[in-house]
Order: C-alpha cells, then structure tokens, then sequence
C-alpha cells in the first residue's frame, strides 16, 4: 500500500440520490467520531462515544455560517448558528470524502438559501473548487481518483 493510500484512508460517507440522504462521516468513523445524515431540512448529528451514540437534530434554517476546508490529506466541514445561543458543529473528514463533503455544503447552502432568505456566511476552499472545475470539465481522471480512494 503506498504512502498516500494509507495517508488517506478507505471512503466513508455517502450519497443515496435515491433516499434524498447525504451521509457524512467523520476521518474516526467507526471508532469515534461522528456522521452527519443530512435530509430534507435537517441534519441529524450522530457522535459515537464509549456509552453509545449521542444524537442532536438540527434544523438548516438555523444556520448562520457554513464552511468547507480541504488540507491535503484531510478537510473539515463547520456549520454555525446563533439561536438559542451561538454554536458550532465540525466535521473532519478525511480526503476520500472531499466529494461528498463538497456535495454536503452545496445542499446545505441551497436548502438554507430556501429556507431562508437571510444573509448566510460561507466560505468554500479553494482547493476545492478548482478540482470541481477540473473534474467538471474532464482535466482529472476520475478513475485514477478512484484508484486513490476518492469517493465521488
């Protein structure tokens, strides 16, 4: 297994277009850590402890600032509200799950824009939309990101 196999890891989230699900999971996943499934209007949080799984429910309209980072091995995807007070909820993931990560901002965005018609707080990494340009106009292989474990 090379370097980098190994740096980055196997995929964990995933995508079911045809339940409308986002499923998000942290770089710790299954040992720890926690997924975000995200559906409709909510995001369902669960964080994996010793005890059990500790589940929180937040509602998308309630967002007030949403970020996605990629490093080169891992990311970290953050959503902020400010009612009843202010919060924060991260998520790493690692870099086999920067599609799925992208395609979790992207609906989060869309669904709060819906929601709301608020002024939202957003920053996407760069790194990340250049290669979502570059996948999108076929300048990256997908099959040799396939071969490096990125998940799509």
């Amino acid at each position: 297994m090379s370097f980098w196999a190994y740096a980055m890891g196997e995929p964990k989230s995933i995508i079911d277009r045809d339940n409308g699900t986002i499923i998000l999971r942290s770089s710790m996943y299954p040992k720890g850590g926690c997924e975000w499934v995200i559906a409709g209007d909510t995001i369902v949080q669960n964080e994996f402890k010793r005890k059990g799984v500790a589940s929180e429910t937040i509602q998308i309209s309630e967002i007030s600032e949403l970020t996605l980072d990629l490093g080169k091995i891992s990311g970290d995807l953050r959503i902020w509200g400010n009612r009843p007070k202010l919060w924060v909820r991260p998520l790493p993931f690692s870099a086999p799950d920067m599609f799925v990560a992208y395609e979790a901002y992207m609906y989060i965005l869309a669904k709060r824009l819906e929601l709301s018609q608020e002024p939202l707080k957003q920053n996407l990494s760069p790194v990340l939309v250049g290669m979502k340009q570059q996948l999108d106009n076929g300048e990256l292989d997908k099959e040799a990101l396939r071969a490096k474990g990125v998940h799509f």
